[in-house]
């Protein structure tokens, strides 16, 4: 059983004989939904580890990306913690020191109450396999921004719950962030289809039919 089509591609080219089947990345989803949006319009948001390789290279795109919007205020709430802290507190020290609150590591229930109030969840996907907070944001009724890479458009869906930028390619994702904060409409749109799009294919419940589904039509065929 594979979460994303990326893995279901690998273990049938390396185990041809195998039963192969695809299950929807999924959470537990019901605090996220259930969040009322007080959403800021120029609040950005983003949650992730600070670690060297991949989540670095991410924070350090982001940085090289709100470099470039210049005409369009904004302030990030950044939420995560981790051995390259300095690394990442580095990357960001350019920028004026109202635009940037750190908030450090928070349990489940403040990291949704943090995405009840942004505008946008801002978070460029370096070796994402598809990314669990794309999938909380979504569900708090958060647009998601993010590359076109790896498995993240497995959980986000380009117009419909976010949008996805070519990867790596910084000036594309500042063009995405300005335009998006400028425009309340679709904001408001991509956070209703975020929400339909989680509610109809992502969240527990929903996995647990599916697999339901997939294990009954497994043992009928071995019987």
């Amino acid at each position: 059983i594979c979460l994303t089509q990326r893995d279901q591609r690998g273990l049938q080219e390396a185990v041809p004989e195998a039963h192969v089947a695809r299950l929807a990345p999924f959470l537990e989803a019901q605090a996220f939904l259930r969040q009322t949006r007080e959403a800021s319009g120029n609040h950005l948001l983003c949650v992730a580890m600070m670690r060297r390789g991949d989540k670095l290279a991410s924070y350090r795109h982001l940085a090289a990306s709100l470099a470039q919007v210049t005409e369009t205020p904004w302030h990030l709430t950044i939420v995560g913690d981790g051995p390259a802290r300095p690394e990442v507190e580095a990357l960001f020290a350019g920028f004026p020191p109202d635009r940037i609150r750190w908030a450090g590591q928070q349990d489940p229930a403040a990291i949704a109450a943090l995405m009840s109030r942004a505008a946008l969840y801002v978070w460029p996907g370096c070796g994402e396999a598809f990314g669990l907070a794309y999938l909380e944001a979504q569900a708090a009724g958060v647009p998601v921004l993010a590359w076109r890479t790896g498995g993240i458009s497995e959980v986000v869906v380009d117009g419909t719950g976010g949008v996805l930028t070519p990867e790596g390619d910084d000036a594309a994702y500042a063009r995405a962030i300005s335009a998006l904060l400028q425009d309340e409409r679709q904001r408001a749109a991509l956070a209703q289809g975020a929400r339909a799009q989680i509610a109809q294919h992502h969240t527990l419940g929903v996995a647990a039919t599916a697999l339901d589904g997939l294990l009954s039509a497994h043992l009928k065929d071995m019987t």
